[in-house]
């Protein structure tokens, strides 16, 4: 990283002149968002600029929860301005910084050949027009005929006589009609559960509140999974126990004014990109004015720069955070230096929490047998948390919470950041870090409570569920245990909104193809609580439609109420008005003209009484809502904490173990460039890239192993590795270095080819509140060919 901060302005230029293979090839020796920090640029890298009467759009990014801020602009090809081709010069500002070329494309809009930009926001509050690699590529990602993306789907399509015969394009008309019939038949001979839906919760507020009130409300099946569970839980189980709710605390300012970040589970270099180059900027890491605590069983570009910012970096082994967490509890209580006078005021359970960390099993030297991190570490650890307590923002996400003891990290932390007094201060939070954008308000209830808390696995294991409508969602990428259940996804009626073809779509039954980003005006929010209008500006290719317009039209085609919406806009207004009183998500005051207003910066909520509360459980939020924290008695609850007192990591009832036959522990990281399934980044259903630039950066599955393993196994980098378990394997590219412990091997979650996805090898055993099932996996490594 202090490369990062020595580039010229010649370097800079470099970046620009080299346009899209530039900023790749460079990869993480620039920031992400060097490439665009600059005035001037190599005219001959761009055919046209926009003309000062160019339509003009906002949005915002739809990958990461950041959600950065982009100004989209069109105009006809050929009526662009056009810059001096023959040297460097300055130009006036169109917006701020120049345009990268990947930023524009040529499409077609109303039949016309058009150039569309999609170029970061100068004015957006959350990301101050930086971006990630992947909001780089956002205009790549459109529906061009002359991009990859020309590979979308454009037609429904059924087979009209069973599993053996072809797909068959239809009108709309026939497609649902033919699904409506057989989910009736269904349904009348299996009842409600017999029809799940598997769907991305991110995917979108009109979609998701479309697809449950259906589900839910409509034909009354409790039978759900999503993006990362298996049953309709709640992944923030642990810390809604303690503070009353899992909507993220914080806000994007915090970083500024931060002393000391403690992250957990989360690489936010590679997946919060914009807000971890504000704590490194002007949030003062880089020069020490903030200090960060980062704890991870890899050794990544965070781990050192907390201990260049005078950090420190702890490589936990995978699935012990919960102890750690308890272990710096012990320190904290047991030397009086936690926050005495707020534990007092705002938090009930503190004798229990006292009781259970103060067992001899947390001291630190016990812990360090568990955790791996030495004793005196811990120790620092928290000499530097008590020291700025009620000036911390301790976070922590996927990393810790995909494990079937995912609630009680959760918990650990959580308390942990309580009893310091870290929670809605200026630069001070308890929360989790966020992953994607929220995209589900005003969830209907769900029916047969009792059953539902079932994993959608076991159900399609015993034979339960005789359909499946997957939204947003690659079954054949994004589910456990592929192995297993992909015999049993083709064997049951398979309905599927995508947005191109995958292996899923290879063996649907009906597939409806959706419209998506760009192409109606979609609702996102990001996890500092920034509900954005993502306007249309562009076609859909063909005849795709949203999907709440196929939800409404196969509601109403199965004689549902309810779902009689015109526009996006009728569900949002819907929406909000149910969000009414709600202490963390009320956004009923926020009309659809004034997010419109708003531009690329959407407005944080909740909002009451016309002002929005930029921190949960601060004094202003104590005195809209009548408590510090959003539960009912609107104090913190550490009695949950008592969850730890039993437990045993590596002997959890639920947790695979290794063993001789399978003696590497595998854990997976998401990757900046291949955000969630990499729908964007390539596609698995005709195995082709749909950003060839990024796919260059990663273009097979990396395994990442220590030398000392590697060199026991006869393995180079280089080498094509196949990744055992139990349950099956899949294929990857050995690459040797000192991140993971010995004993610990790392690859990428997610990975979109098919026989490179760690989901080949994951269990579907899940943790029985958060639903997560465990992505630690034993495993074992041996050599292949290509």
């Amino acid at each position: 990283m202090a490369r990062e901060n020595k580039l010229s302005r010649r370097d800079l230029l470099k970046i620009s002149a080299a346009g899209a293979a530039g900023v790749c090839a460079l990869g993480k020796d620039i920031p992400a968002f060097a490439s665009a920090r600059f005035q001037e640029a190599k005219a001959t890298e761009f055919a046209e600029l926009p003309p000062k009467n160019a339509e003009t759009y906002d949005t915002a990014c739809r990958y990461c929860h950041v959600m950065c801020g982009y100004k989209v602009y069109i105009w006809p090809k050929g009526k662009g301005r056009k810059p001096d081709r023959e040297r460097f010069y300055p130009v006036e500002k169109m917006r701020g910084d120049w345009p990268n070329t990947v930023f524009t494309i040529e499409a077609k809009k109303n039949g016309r050949d058009v150039r569309i930009m999609v170029v970061p926001d100068q004015k957006d509050i959350a990301s101050k027009s930086n971006y990630s690699v992947r909001g780089a590529f956002n205009a790549q990602s459109l529906y061009s005929e002359k991009l990859p993306t020309k590979i979308r789907l454009k037609k429904p399509m059924i087979r009209k006589n069973g599993k053996a015969s072809p797909l068959t394009e239809v009108s709309w008309d026939e497609a649902i009609d033919f699904c409506a019939d057989n989910f009736r038949k269904i349904i009348d001979r299996h009842g409600p559960d017999a029809l799940g839906v598997v769907y991305g919760d991110w995917g979108y507020l009109q979609n998701s509140y479309a697809i449950l009130n259906w589900l839910f409300k409509g034909i009354k099946s409790s039978t759900l999974g999503g993006n990362g569970y298996l049953f309709w839980g709640d992944e923030s189980a642990g810390l809604a126990d303690v503070v009353g709710s899992g909507t993220r605390s914080f806000t994007v300012e915090d970083y500024d004014k931060s002393k000391l970040l403690f992250m957990a589970g989360k690489n936010m270099k590679d997946t919060g990109s914009s807000w971890y180059y504000r704590a490194l900027t002007s949030g003062g890491l880089n020069n020490g004015d903030m200090k960060m605590i980062f704890v991870d069983p890899r050794r990544v570009q965070m781990a050192d720069d907390a201990e260049r910012s005078g950090g420190l970096f702890l490589r936990i082994n995978p699935g012990t955070d919960a102890i750690l967490g308890a272990s710096l509890m012990h320190i904290l209580v047991k030397n009086d230096m936690y926050d005495k006078d707020f534990v007092r005021k705002y938090t009930t359970g503190f004798s229990t929490l006292k009781k259970t960390v103060l067992d001899r099993k947390f001291a630190p030297e016990n812990a360090a047998r568990v955790t791996g991190i030495p004793a005196n570490r811990i120790r620092a650890a928290a000499d530097l948390l008590a020291r700025y307590k009620g000036q911390t923002m301790v976070q922590f996400e996927k990393g810790i919470m995909h494990q079937v003891i995912g609630y009680e990290n959760e918990v650990s932390y959580s308390a942990m950041g309580i009893i310091l007094g870290n929670a809605g201060k200026p630069g001070a939070c308890t929360s989790r870090a966020g992953g994607h954008p929220r995209g589900t308000w005003a969830d209907p209830s769900v029916p047969n409570k009792a059953s539902s808390m079932r994993s959608v696995c076991e159900k399609i294991d015993k034979g339960e569920v005789k359909a499946l409508w997957a939204f947003i969602t690659n079954l054949y990428v994004q589910f456990p245990n592929q192995k297993k259940y992909r015999p049993k996804y083709e064997k049951m009626f398979l309905v599927v909104n995508e947005i191109y073809p995958t292996e899923t779509t290879e063996h649907a039954d009906v597939v409806f193809p959706a419209a998506t980003w760009g192409e109606w005006g979609t609702i996102q929010a990001s996890e500092d609580r920034r509900i954005h209008l993502q306007q249309g500006f562009m076609d859909a290719p063909g005849d795709a439609k949203p999907d709440w317009w196929i939800v409404a039209g196969l509601a109403k085609k199965m004689g549902l109420s309810g779902f009689d919406w015109k526009r996006e806009k009728d569900i949002y207004e819907e929406v909000r008005a149910k969000t009414k009183g709600s202490s963390t998500g009320d956004i009923s005051e926020i009309s659809w003209s004034d997010l419109k207003k708003a531009g690329t910066s959407g407005i944080q909520f909740p909002k009451k009484n016309r002002k929005s509360i930029s921190r949960l459980y601060s004094p202003e939020f104590q005195a809209a809502m009548g408590g510090r924290f959003a539960t009912k008695d609107g104090k913190a609850h550490l009695a949950p904490v008592k969850a730890l007192a039993g437990l045993d990591p590596y002997n959890h009832p639920l947790r695979d173990k290794v063993n001789s036959k399978y003696p590497l522990w595998m854990v997976m990281h998401r990757a900046n460039e291949n955000w969630n399934t990499g729908y964007n980044f390539y596609n698995n259903g005709k195995n082709v890239p749909l950003t060839p630039n990024l796919y260059e950066r990663i273009s097979e599955q990396p395994v990442s192993i220590n030398p000392r393993d590697a060199k026991a196994l006869g393995i180079k980098t280089g080498d094509w590795v196949s990744v055992n378990a139990g349950n099956g394997s899949f294929k990857g590219v050995a690459k040797v270095e000192d991140v993971c412990a010995p004993g610990v091997i790392d690859v990428i979650s997610l990975y979109p080819k098919g026989e490179s996805t760690p989901n080949m090898v994951t269990s579907e055993k899940a943790d029985p509140r958060l639903a997560e099932w465990d992505r630690m996996v034993p495993v074992n490594i041996t050599k292949v060919t290509a």
